[in-house]
């Protein structure tokens, strides 16, 4: 009996010494790969071309006009960076849009709203009378990213 509780003696001592260089092995492994830099992907294979500017509402549209008439409006709008173009494109009857015209970026900033204001025009083209005509304002900025909102009117 007594050679018996000595040989379990053995085999728990062998087991903790086990378990101890085993537990030794995963802190020292653990160690190394916390070391370890891993590459950024993201980061080391695109670049940021900043903010994009935003396009904030258009006021001013009624929802229906007559042909030949002019729809005023004001895109209402800001950019953290540099802003170059604003574009107008119109689609009649969900076609493609058409650009129809850009103007370039005049600053009008408005203390009271944070915002520029930009006045606007679209003359409704003649033979469009049941048709519905979307307008959309886009804000180009110099790096290129945009932002744009839209209203949309029936023709009488």
């Amino acid at each position: 009996m007594g050679s018996e509780l000595n040989n379990q003696m053995i085999e728990q001592m062998n087991y903790l010494k086990i378990l101890y260089k085993t537990t030794i092995c995963m802190l020292l492994i653990s160690g190394l790969i916390s070391c370890h830099d891993e590459p950024d992907f993201l980061g080391d294979n695109t670049r940021s071309l900043g903010s994009f500017p935003v396009a904030a509402f258009i006021t001013g549209n009624e929802s229906t006009y007559d042909e030949n008439d002019v729809v005023s409006f004001q895109l209402q709008f800001w950019s953290d960076e540099e802003i170059d173009v604003i574009n107008v494109y119109a689609s009649i009857d969900e076609a493609t849009p058409t650009l129809e015209f850009t103007t370039p970026f005049t600053p009008n900033f408005s203390e009271d709203l944070g915002l520029h204001l930009l006045d606007l025009t679209y003359t409704v083209p003649t033979g469009t009378s049941g048709k519905t005509i979307e307008i959309e304002v886009e804000v180009v900025n110099k790096n290129t990213l945009t932002d744009a909102q839209s209203f949309s009117f029936t023709v009488n």
